[in-house]
């Protein structure tokens, strides 16, 4: 090593000496504990408590209830089953010596006292075997003298429990899937504690509840539920336990020191007045003693580091040096403080980022681009995991930044004046330098560029995106080729391809679900079909700005046009208007589900069906309060709200599309879709290719892994698989790609970029495919491993399709893995 800090022993001192630095921190912390001893007012405090129990408190306390105790009696909850008990024991006064201290603190400093009073009874069997206790927040009713108290005496807690289990993919290959389930822990009260308000008088004085000394009996129940709704449900019933348990009620007064003790400076429930001043010393001795330990290592890895540079302590030889010099030293003096000479002093930099912009320079120079790709690339991933950012941004954000700042020029220029454009390692390094869309612009621009169309490449980034990239895309190219994406893929596909690319790349959702919705109306005919997909499956808030958006393009009111259809009417008419005008501002914050639950009851009951009852309670519902909903209904009647409905609307007379439009709002809406999917692959002719794009359009990675799992669990398919089947050419390549994963979608662009028996390898897709893609690369090697049905990694399909420095640089940017300390909102 050049400088004499810079080597891992000079480091090392450095971090042994801060940990040292620590260690007398924590002693001088405890010595001040020590001498500030803060346990002895505490005890002092409770020693006066017991002293003014033992001489006065006590005698009046158990005079009070010498000849008479307070009338108890307790009412249960209207969900226990009839019969559970009542019955409170007569009342028992405790009267015990030092057992009934009642503190944790274990040390012998503080008095205790042998006197002590408290009142108990017990109602026996109050859980009991046969019997069903009170459902969860269901309160008893508890009457003691003047005081009537409420509280609950079960509760219920949800936990969720990971596993997982082989399923084949469409592929037919094994993998493992997250199989959750959830179990319940009721818990039963045992025991509750009240402390008087007044020590002495006449009767039970006002009664507070003591919640540090309740005791709960927790049940084991071994049911496994498959969703979390269920575990819910399970919890909202009233459980009986498997063992009879009595509910024990203890009065205690305000005045014991077991009470006392809490109010003392933070004891609280603990009961504990801390550790005692000598405790407080040993503890600042131990630290002391490591602090001494840490200083000698400290020591000992500055001596290996002085001897391995050779370079001497500030103070060495200092006085001598002054006086006569030294006549054979002519090196350069250094600047750092502590440090002294370098036998081969090299330029000096402040930060690491100086000496990489540096580096950088120097091989920009000479044209070296085997330097330039060392000094841009392979050596900055370092610095970049230190700062806990990805590689490419350090490299667009700090190096590109302090390589101008530094007046070395603008980097971006300098490569491409200094490299031949012939050389593929230019385009490499302007796609790290470019920002993501504006790179993905120009390669979307060259994949349409001239005869032909690279359709992997379109699809493989248009049929990725996220909602909020859009638009930054669509912004990126009409910036830089002065015309839209959106008019660039109607030049240059065709198709249900290029419906799939115009509605998944170039349209937000809003505006993507209003032309869907302006194909189903206008023409011959109507696609009532469309309508209620996008309609039961879109919130509040998409619905909102779709109807927005429909506006925008069309200057019409979707809401109007749709009424304005002869094959909409009736009942169906208006549940479809009430759904396109769903707002977010009308969401029901707080739904009565009592009455909602009475007035759709009342809508089925008697002669006919109120079709407008039902619509005005679904109407402004989110998907999770309509689930809600027909739980409460089901729990409150007995039966099936969605079967209810189901036969209501069913009949000669019945509209089909009312009937199908509850259905799909009262189904989950995951589940919902994986159905319309199925129905639009069974079309009468062929597919429903409508129905297909606009199911599959505009889905998180999220919502897409739910969507596929609930497709094979209702279906017991693969949906990539039925699209496979379904579909063919580029039209099932960008349906597959919004399906799968998206590291599975790089995979499979990466694998389109290899050679064939008369083409090269794609160098300008592979850049495309790996550049910009350093938070997912993990995941594309997995991915890319599995696409190879012979088990290539992507590193060796890298190797063998590259070859030279441009095989180096993709391969170090495919072994790239992002730092842990990394986290980002649109990591995948």
């Amino acid at each position: 090593m050049g400088d004499c800090p810079s080597d891992k022993w000079f480091f090392g001192s450095v971090f042994v000496f801060l940990i040292a630095v620590g260690l007398l921190a924590g002693g001088a912390v405890n010595m001040q504990s020590a001498a500030d001893d803060p346990r002895t007012p505490r005890v002092k405090t409770y020693d006066g408590y017991v002293d003014a129990w033992q001489s006065t408190h006590f005698d009046e306390y158990s005079g009070k209830y010498a000849s008479t105790t307070p009338t108890i009696s307790v009412a249960r909850g209207a969900s226990a089953d009839t019969g559970s008990t009542t019955t409170v024991s007569a009342w028992t006064k405790l009267e015990t010596g030092l057992a009934a201290i009642g503190l944790k603190d274990s040390r012998s400093d503080y008095k205790r006292h042998n006197k002590h009073f408290a009142l108990y009874t017990e109602i026996a069997n109050f859980h009991a075997t046969g019997k069903k206790s009170e459902k969860k927040n269901e309160d008893v009713t508890l009457t003691i003298g003047s005081n009537t108290m409420k509280f609950h005496v079960t509760e219920c807690d949800v936990t969720k429990h990971n596993r997982k289990k082989k399923v084949k993919n469409a592929d037919g290959e094994e993998v493992e899937v997250d199989d959750p389930y959830w179990t319940i822990e009721p818990m039963f009260l045992n025991r509750i504690n009240f402390v008087e308000s007044i020590n002495g008088g006449s009767g039970v004085s006002t009664l507070e509840r003591e919640k540090c000394d309740d005791v709960w009996w927790e049940v084991d129940v071994s049911t496994k539920y498959t969703s979390s709704a269920a575990a819910d449900n399970g919890c909202t019933i009233n459980l009986s336990p498997p063992l009879n348990k009595a509910l024990e009620i203890v009065i205690r007064s305000p005045m014991d020191p077991v009470i006392k003790a809490m109010t003392i400076d933070d004891t609280g429930c603990g009961r504990d007045f801390g550790p005692t001043a000598a405790e407080f010393r040993f503890r600042g001795i131990m630290f002391y003693s490591f602090m001494g330990v840490a200083l000698l290592g400290a020591f000992y890895l500055l001596e290996r580091s002085r001897r391995s540079h050779g370079w001497k302590y500030p103070m060495q030889d200092a006085i001598y040096w002054q006086i006569f010099g030294d006549p054979n030293d002519f090196r350069e003096r250094q600047t750092f403080p502590f440090c002294c000479y370098r036998i081969d002093p090299p330029k000096v930099f402040d930060t690491p980022i100086e000496k990489i912009c540096y580096d950088i320079s120097e091989a920009l120079k000479d044209g070296k681009t085997k330097e330039i790709m060392g000094a841009l690339l392979y050596d900055i991933t370092a610095e970049a995991n230190n700062e806990g950012m990805l590689r490419d941004e350090y490299i667009r954000e700090r190096v590109v930044e302090e390589f101008n700042r530094l007046g070395y020029g603008d980097l971006r220029a300098e490569i491409a004046d200094k490299i031949p454009k012939a050389n593929p390692l230019r385009d490499l390094l302007d796609a790290l330098l470019t920002e993501q869309f504006d790179f993905e612009a120009q390669v979307l621009h060259r994949a349409m560029k001239g005869w032909g169309c690279d359709e992997d490449t379109l699809t493989t980034i248009l049929c990725t995106l996220d909602e909020a990239d859009i638009f930054k895309l669509q912004n990126a190219y009409s910036s830089r080729y002065e015309k839209s994406l959106e008019q660039a893929m109607l030049s240059e596909t065709e198709g249900k391809y290029k419906r799939v690319l115009l509605l998944a790349g170039c349209d937000g959702i809003a505006e993507a679900y209003a032309k869907v919705c302006r194909s189903a109306i206008e023409g011959a005919g109507t696609d009532c079909k469309a309508l209620i997909r996008l309609m039961v499956t879109c919130t509040h808030q998409v619905m909102y700005d779709t109807r927005k958006a429909y506006g925008r393009l069309y200057n019409k009111d979707l809401a109007r046009d749709m009424a304005g259809e002869w094959a909409i009417s009736g009942d169906f008419k208006n549940i479809l208007c009430a759904l396109v005008k769903k707002h977010p501002d009308n969401i029901e914050t707080d739904p009565d589900y009592e009455a909602d639950v009475q007035i759709l009851h009342d809508a089925v009951e008697g002669l006919g069906t109120d079709e407008d009852a039902i619509i005005g309670v679904l109407r402004n519902k989110t998907e999770e309060q309509l689930q809600m909903l027909q739980r409460k209904y089901d729990a409150t009647h007995c039966e099936d709200l969605k079967l209810r409905l189901k036969s209501e609307t069913t009949g000669l007379f019945e509209s089909a599309g009312f009937r199908n439009t509850l259905m799909g709002l009262l189904t989950n809406r995951e589940e919902q879709i994986a159905i319309y999917l199925k129905e639009a692959f069974e079309g009468w002719f062929s597919n429903d290719d409508w129905g297909l794009i606009s199911m599959l359009v505009h889905r998180t990675p999220q919502e897409m892994e739910l969507i596929r799992n609930e497709y094979t669990k209702v279906h017991g398919r693969d949906l990539i698989a039925d699209i496979r089947k379904n579909c063919k050419g580029d039209y099932e390549k960008a349906l597959v790609a919004l399906v799968a994963t998206r590291a599975r979608t790089y995979a499979r662009g990466i694998k389109a970029t290899a050679k064939g028996w008369i083409t090269s390898t794609n160098k300008s897709g592979l850049i495309a495919l790996l550049t910009h893609k350093d938070m997912l690369m993990n995941s594309i090697r997995v991915e890319f491993q599995k696409e190879s049905k012979g088990g290539t990694h992507l590193i060796q399909f890298l190797r063998r399709e590259c070859s030279g420095e441009f095989e180096r640089a993709l391969v170090n940017i495919a072994e790239y893995t992002p730092p842990a300390s990394y986290t980002a909102s649109n990591a995948v």
